[in-house]
């Protein structure tokens, strides 16, 4: 059982912590593993720094003339004479069992600093700004009130014990010790008491539709769907998603995102499941529309609502206040992108309907897929 108190802004940063970007210095940097935890690391780590890896290792590299990109077999078969045993090996695998098997590889090669992408602090921190990344504690110790608050609005104790350790990983700068990963639940916990039949849900940020899956799976199908994706690579695969279409009874699909607002705004295509609204302009941007949701879904009633909108969800849920407030559905929001976001999101949701239980969970065994739930149930 833990308990929060301002002594946790008193526990000292890891021993031997260094920014990421001062560990590579001048060492290469070589990667293993291009897949979803790669985009990950990309967008969360190398791009806050802009670095690049000397080297990625994927099996999807067989055969590739690109000098920065070759397979496992191509690598650990013969010497990279470009490669110091020294330099930095980070594994972007997700699976224990294979991150084990590859670290010992590296290993038994020679290499002595062999790391899990999850086990570099900037990876939690997302998107958080400058400010945040150099001193997580200064922005914590400014908002306690607002942080001890929200600890006594969580209904049970691993919601309480979920939130410490999500607090605590910023403020030691190490990986936090989560149970194993979740995610196949992650929107339909089967701990906490949401509903589960009847579901008219709203989803934004719905991607491929692969949580309208889960709650079909989960719940048996779903009565009436509303799902708003703006990426057009993304949106193609929703409307075409079967299992979505045969679950669900009725359903709207809306190739739009959702703010506090009806207006046109930056989009950064971030390699599907990390496309995001940006206020950046860069070479993978495009313009889409985003609409405020109590402006475009009156009369539409809804028990559900699911939003994982890459660090915008606030501005969601500000545009939805009369939803909120008319039908007070079961609130399942993803409350990871920024590190204060897993309070202000409790407390913004509290302002609108202060009936609200809250609770917390952690669905991946890092600060990422951490989700707060709110239900009068």
């Amino acid at each position: 059982m833990t308990l929060l108190d301002s002594s946790l802004l008193t526990i000292p940063t890891a021993v031997g912590y260094l920014p990421f970007v001062q560990t590579v210095a001048s060492r290469r940097l070589v990667v293993y593993g291009a897949g979803g935890l790669y985009a990950s690391f990309e967008a969360f780590v190398l791009s806050r720094y802009k670095l690049q890896p000397d080297l990625v290792i994927d099996r999807k590299f067989a055969g590739s003339t690109d000098p920065g990109q070759v397979s496992p077999d191509q690598f650990f078969d013969k010497t990279f004479e470009q490669i110091a045993k020294d330099d930095l090996v980070v594994i972007c695998l997700g699976d224990i069992h294979a991150f084990a098997e590859v670290r010992q590889r590296f290993l038994d090669r020679g290499f002595s600093d062999v790391r899990s992408a999850y086990d570099i602090y900037e990876y939690h921190l997302i998107y958080a700004g400058e400010e945040f990344a150099r001193d997580p504690v200064a922005l914590y110790r400014r908002d306690w009130d607002q942080i001890a608050r929200v600890y006594g609005l969580l209904h049970d104790q691993l919601s309480k014990d979920t939130y410490y350790k999500f607090l605590r990983t910023h403020v030691e700068r190490l990986r936090p010790d989560f149970a194993p990963a979740s995610y196949p639940v992650q929107y339909t916990p089967p701990d906490i008491p949401l509903i589960q039949k009847g579901v008219r849900l709203l989803n934004c940020g719905a991607y491929n539709g692969d949580t309208i899956e889960n709650f079909i799976r989960n719940y048996g199908g779903v009565d009436f769907v509303c799902a708003l994706e703006p990426d057009p690579e993304n949106f193609a695969k929703l409307a075409n998603n079967q299992t979505v279409r045969s679950g669900c009874g009725a359903m709207v699909l809306l190739p739009l995102g959702a703010s506090n607002e009806n207006s046109v705004c930056m989009f950064e295509s971030g390699n599907g499941m990390i496309s995001r609204v940006s206020n950046e302009s860069s070479s993978g941007a495009s313009m889409v529309q985003i609409v405020k949701l109590d402006s475009i879904l009156n009369g539409l009633e809804f028990n559900k609502v699911v939003i994982d909108t890459e660090g915008h969800e606030i501005a969601i849920l500000q545009g939805m206040q009369g939803i909120i407030q008319a039908s007070s559905p079961d609130l399942c929001i993803a409350c990871y992108h920024y590190p204060e976001d897993i309070y202000r999101i409790a407390l913004l949701i509290e302002s609108f309907q202060p009936k609200y239980k809250f609770y917390l969970r952690n669905h991946s065994s890092v600060c990422v897929d951490t989700v707060l739930y709110a239900t009068l149930q």
